[in-house]
């Protein structure tokens, strides 16, 4: 969460352009269903919140499929919760996307 909090202050920092990364780790039904949306409409707003605090971070942007493999295994690594739920960066159920960051704002 503090990672998040300072990717936001980062991305702020540089005018609000920058790429942010989102991974979908729901069942294949729902992965489809997002793609279908998110094809239809780009356009989308992530919001993290710090655990125990009233500190939280909205990033807006626009999503598009990321079929890069050397980001998906780097997600992977960088990540242990994907890596107890996905066996490799090619596994049919790992869906990542990419968010080009148009506007960050940082709430306390």
């Amino acid at each position: 969460e503090a990672a998040a909090i300072k990717a936001a202050a980062e991305i702020h920092a540089a005018g609000g352009k920058a790429a942010a990364y989102v991974v979908d780790i729901s069942d294949r039904a729902s992965v489809e269903a997002v793609f279908r949306q998110i094809e239809a409409c780009p356009q989308v707003q992530l919001l993290a919140l710090r655990p125990g605090t009233r500190q939280w971070v909205r990033l807006s942007g626009t999503a598009r499929e990321c079929a890069d493999s050397a980001l998906r295994q780097a997600m992977l690594e960088e990540c242990p919760a994907l890596q107890k739920r996905f066996a490799s960066a090619d596994d049919p159920h790992y869906a990542l996307l990419r968010v080009q960051v148009t506007a960050a704002e940082q709430y306390e």
